[in-house]
Order: C-alpha cells, then structure tokens, then sequence
C-alpha cells in the first residue's frame, strides 16, 4: 500500500484548525482526510518538526504570553 504525503492543502488546513478550534486531535485529522489519527501525527511532524498536540500546546502557550 503506497503512503499518502501530507500535501501543503493538508498541512495549512490542519495548521488553520490547531490554531483557530477546539477540535480534538482525532477530529482534525478527520477533517483534514485521514482516517488514522497516528498516521497523520506522523506526517505532521514530519512536515511541520513537531507534532499536532505540541504545536497547539505551544500556540496557546505563545498567545497567553502575549496578553
């Protein structure tokens, strides 16, 4: 089974609902087209060098510094 890339699309979509939801991780990589939650945290990290849990973490930790 051949695996499927993270594509930009991809990537600024999720990027978009870690940033501005409060989706579930799970929900996220739904929303984004994959089916299995690992799978996409994979291809996040990959992509992005840190994981989908970690990027929000660090989002909303970067915006209660700023208020």
């Amino acid at each position: 089974r051949r695996q499927r890339q993270m594509c930009i699309r991809d990537r600024n979509k999720a990027v978009e609902l870690l940033e501005n939801t409060e989706l579930s991780l799970y929900e996220i990589s739904s929303r984004v087209g994959y089916d299995d939650y690992f799978h996409f945290s994979k291809l996040f990290k990959k992509y992005m060098n840190i994981s989908p849990a970690n990027y929000r973490k660090n989002k909303s930790k970067k915006e209660n510094e700023q208020s």
